[in-house]
């Protein structure tokens, strides 16, 4: 890292990975260990941004695996961004580094129920989808730590502050945006 000066990581889990149930529990607690080697590395400007789920998770290529079969065999869902918002967020990251300094930013485009979420995407595909959610004994047995932790992801995203430093993306113009995708996907 010697001479660095600038530095973006995002991680995500392999999910093709044989042992995925060991690394979805650690998943959490690797990104975390992350977050403090760059903090404790010495950087003369650091930003950690948390990314929710990508809206483009809900579309193919992505819906493909089997973390988000679900959202077209049963129409069950989560949070979600636009991936555009975070580009977007990190570039004003890197172009103002007094401002962002120093800080742990959660990053969502917008906070929906996940029943409004798959109302939307159902009124784009024209058929009714809706939100089944697990309890945590379900959880458990199909070993998706993921459920939990978007439980949770509201609690650490500032939607109207993200606002006033990029335009974020709604889930129904994102849909728009991507009208052919989603009828591919889903039709």
């Amino acid at each position: 890292m010697s001479g660095c000066d600038k530095f973006f990581l995002c991680l995500a889990p392999a999910m093709e990975n044989s042992d995925i149930g060991r690394r979805r529990a650690s998943f959490s607690s690797v990104k975390k260990g992350v977050e403090h080697a760059v903090v404790d590395a010495g950087f003369e400007s650091w930003t950690v941004l948390r990314r929710s789920l990508f809206m483009a998770n809900f579309l193919e290529p992505k819906i493909n695996n089997p973390m988000y079969g679900e959202v077209q065999d049963r129409g069950t869902m989560d949070a979600s961004l636009d991936s555009e918002g975070i580009a977007k967020l990190a570039v004003a990251a890197f172009q103002d580094l007094d401002k962002f300094h120093g800080r742990a930013i959660g990053v969502a485009s917008e906070l929906l129920a996940a029943e409004e979420i798959m109302k939307q995407l159902g009124a784009a595909v024209g058929k009714p989808l809706g939100a089944v959610f697990m309890t945590d004994d379900e959880i458990a047995v199909q070993d998706v730590n993921a459920q939990v932790w978007v439980r949770f992801m509201s609690d650490y995203v500032d939607v109207k502050e993200l606002g006033t430093v990029i335009r974020l993306t709604a889930f129904e113009e994102f849909l728009e945006r991507e009208r052919a995708t989603v009828k591919a996907t889903y039709l």
